[in-house]
């Protein structure tokens, strides 16, 4: 149980680091800098995506 909650924490930590990225990419949309606001979401997806692969299925 220790370890499952250990990888909900570390999991939890990556999501508020993918929500901040994903509002500086909203951000960047009202800025009208649409590459760089697709390119941040593109970021923050593959972090999100790669962190849950490593936390959940590699540990």
């Amino acid at each position: 149980m220790g370890s499952t909650f250990l990888s909900l924490i570390l999991w939890f930590v990556a999501l508020g680091g993918v929500i901040y990225t994903f509002s500086y990419g909203y951000w960047l949309w009202q800025q009208k800098n649409m590459r760089g606001a697709i390119s941040v979401a593109l970021l923050a997806l593959v972090t999100i995506i790669y962190s849950t692969f490593l936390i959940f299925y590699i540990t």
